[in-house]
């Protein structure tokens, strides 16, 4: 049996990394050690991915998130969630140089948040502050990729923490619509500083929260920054629309899906 799989092993490049796989699959340290090279070696990735190319791309994810459920979620959940955390943080710079029009990639990350949340509670260290460590996830959610976090945190979260993460939520909403409406109503009297200092905060909230699915507002919100620029002629003591924008890039410019729908 061992010639036999060392045949394959030669024959076939593609399976390498699933036979090396599971011939670890009792000492987890060593399997860790194997999977950690493969996300790395993500993460360093510079070669463009086209469009047809991508689907074999998304399938090379898939084995490497099959290898870490399979070989490490129920044996060692501790280096499972270490190692979908690493492969989730990958995701900004695959998706940077991948033509994922097909969304095959994007949906293994998707699938890799379930497997996260999963290693997670399996694990389940006191001494991480589990609704934090949500918070700061979803922070890199430009891609929208992370968007089945929150509605699957139940998976991990405890009902008083669900409540805590709930009311985060509903008080980001309501100052979120509280300033929507008083950035219209200084619009509608031809307060353009008061309305830019309003559309200002909320393009900078989204971008903040990283809300991809907010991204389209957030172009909105810009471009009527860009029409209200015209109509100023003294900002003070707000900064200059080119400053703002200056800034804006400076502190936001990674994340590359919002500027790719205000160019579009």
């Amino acid at each position: 049996m061992r010639d036999f799989i060392f045949g394959l092993y030669l024959q076939y490049p593609e399976l390498r990394d699933k036979i090396e796989a599971l011939t670890l699959v009792n000492d987890p340290v060593a399997l860790t050690r194997v999977l950690r090279k493969r996300i790395t070696s993500l993460k360093r990735g510079r070669r463009f991915i086209d469009y047809r190319a991508s689907f074999d791309f998304a399938r090379e994810l898939e084995a490497i998130l099959a290898d870490i459920e399979s070989g490490l979620l129920e044996c060692s959940p501790e280096h499972a969630f270490e190692l979908v955390d690493r492969f989730l943080a990958t995701a900004e710079s695959v998706l940077n140089r991948v033509d994922d029009s097909g969304g095959a990639v994007g949906e293994v990350y998707r699938q890799a948040v379930l497997v996260w949340l999963t290693a997670a509670k399996a694990w389940r260290d006191a001494n991480i502050n589990w609704l934090e460590r949500i918070d700061q996830l979803y922070q890199q959610n430009d891609y929208g990729v992370l968007d089945p976090l929150l509605p699957n945190a139940h998976l991990l979260l405890t009902a008083d923490q669900l409540k805590q993460l709930a009311r985060h939520q509903q008080l980001a909403e309501c100052f979120y619509d509280g300033l929507l409406r008083l950035a219209k109503a200084f619009e509608k009297a031809d307060c353009n500083l008061a309305a830019t200092a309003c559309y200002r905060a909320l393009l900078l909230d989204i971008l903040a929260q990283a809300r991809s699915k907010a991204y389209g507002h957030g172009v909105r919100y810009y471009k009527k920054l860009e029409a209200s620029a015209k109509q100023i002629k003294v900002f003070k003591p707000l900064p200059t629309h080119d400053a703002f924008v200056q800034q804006l890039q400076s502190d936001h410019g990674r994340k590359k899906s919002f500027w790719a729908r205000l160019e579009s």
